[in-house]
């Protein structure tokens, strides 16, 4: 098998990637400055891939081959190759301490690559039945095609969940939390809106049956709050595991992006790009399925 340093270094596809999933716009972080990488540019993005390849382990899967840059801190990124050695991906993803009880209803992959996917699941399932979780929601998973011939659905795993801010407010205590919402609609300090489920119909919000946004929006408490700084390139980022309804996840967010001061046992709100691992125990891949 080839190494990391012979493979295809061919990234003409990678631009598109980059700016249809982790460029968000001027007045948001990317995806990779919320763990310290600063790409403000195409340039940027396919000099962060080849550093990835470079520095990275590869890893075949049935449909082409990732390579996974562990880089400190929690850090990583997962680069996705074909089965012609061209580059079509790279995920940015993070490792924490959060686990997460789901049950996983449906398996979507992505049009464009069968490197890139998602899951759909419920939130901490009270029975082997997924829908007894307490919200359906949605999540991008890195390495996709190393585990999808082994999903059968339903089932119930456990995932570790990196929420990844494009908003992050940050209030002391619940009162101060409370006290910060004007509208007649009040969220708990512990609330869960998987937004990316939801497509707007009208003055209705209906489910989509379209491929979701792994978007969500949530608030919650504070279990652990540090300022991280990434050994590549020196940036700081804030790395938060945060408790709320149905479970908890590992929140990292651009400095510049966050409102207020994230503190243990405070309130912590934002919108968020979720990406997850199975880190429990699957069954051998099904033989033959090569979707």
């Amino acid at each position: 098998m080839p190494t990391a340093n012979t493979l295809n270094r061919s990234t003409a596809s990678l631009p598109q990637v980059a700016h249809a999933a982790f460029l968000r716009g001027e007045d948001m972080a990317s995806h990779f400055s919320t763990m310290g990488f600063q790409v403000d540019s195409d340039e940027d993005f396919n000099r962060l891939a080849r550093q990835a390849i470079e520095a990275g382990e590869e890893i075949k899967s049935p449909r082409g081959y990732y390579v996974r840059w562990a880089a400190g801190e929690g850090i990583e990124l997962w680069v996705g190759g074909n089965e012609r050695r061209e580059l079509v991906a790279c995920n940015p993803h993070f490792t924490g301490s959060s686990r997460m009880r789901v049950g996983v209803t449906e398996v979507c992959c992505d049009a464009q690559t069968p490197l890139d996917g998602s899951l759909r699941a419920w939130a901490d399932p009270e029975t082997d039945d997924p829908e007894s979780g307490a919200y359906p929601f949605p999540v991008d998973v890195p390495d996709f095609d190393l585990i999808r011939d082994r999903l059968s659905c339903p089932l119930i795993a456990t995932m570790q969940i990196a929420a990844f801010a494009d908003e992050l407010e940050c209030f002391a205590d619940d009162a101060e939390f409370a006290a910060s919402q004007d509208s007649e609609m009040k969220l708990a300090a512990q609330s869960f809106i998987p937004s990316g489920l939801f497509l707007a119909v009208g003055n209705d919000a209906q489910p989509s049956a379209e491929v979701p946004r792994t978007e969500v929006m949530f608030a919650g408490h504070v279990q652990q709050a540090e300022l991280c700084t990434n050994p590549v390139t020196q940036l700081q980022f804030h790395y938060l595991s945060v408790r709320t309804l149905g479970g908890s996840y590992d929140v990292v967010a651009d400095p510049e992006i966050v409102v207020g001061e994230p503190v243990v046992a405070g309130v912590v709100q934002g919108v968020f790009w979720l990406s997850g691992r199975i880190v429990s125990e699957l069954p051998p891949r099904q033989q033959g399925i090569l979707g």
